[in-house]
């Protein structure tokens, strides 16, 4: 996740103050087998500190599992780093206008669903033939 952010392995070792062709991140991703141990590489705690503080990510970060913390935040293509940093004020603006997209779908999924035929209902943006439909 934070070499795609940054860009490269490189580019984080750099951003870390380290060699950029230190091989150690890849290694970890790559899970390779420690030559003494023949266990997978893993990142200590030091390692883990120096790339938060290298990429201003708050201490404890790189403990968290990331496929964990998506499922509290909904917007993969958004980082909840950049919606923390907003002011109250703007947060506040962000939620009145996902209130409002909220209340589209939900006013427009109503109409559909009581259209006079009631032969079609859209649900996901998906049409679907009404159970009294498909008797038919």
């Amino acid at each position: 996740m934070l070499i795609a952010e940054v860009g490269s392995t490189a580019a984080l070792n750099r951003l870390a103050e380290r060699n950029e062709r230190d091989s150690t991140l890849s290694q970890i991703l790559n899970g390779a087998l420690g030559s003494k141990t023949g266990k997978p590489k893993t990142m200590g705690p030091d390692l883990a500190r120096t790339l938060e503080i290298a990429t201003r990510k708050p201490r404890g970060w790189m403990d968290t599992d990331p496929d964990l913390q998506r499922g509290s935040w909904p917007f993969p293509s958004l980082l909840i780093e950049r919606f923390e940093a907003l002011p109250d004020r703007w947060k506040g603006r962000a939620e009145e206008r996902l209130l409002a997209v909220i209340e589209d779908w939900e006013r427009e999924r109503k109409s559909l669903q009581s259209s006079p035929s009631g032969d079609l209902l859209r649900t996901d943006d998906q049409l679907l033939i009404s159970p009294a439909t498909s008797e038919k």
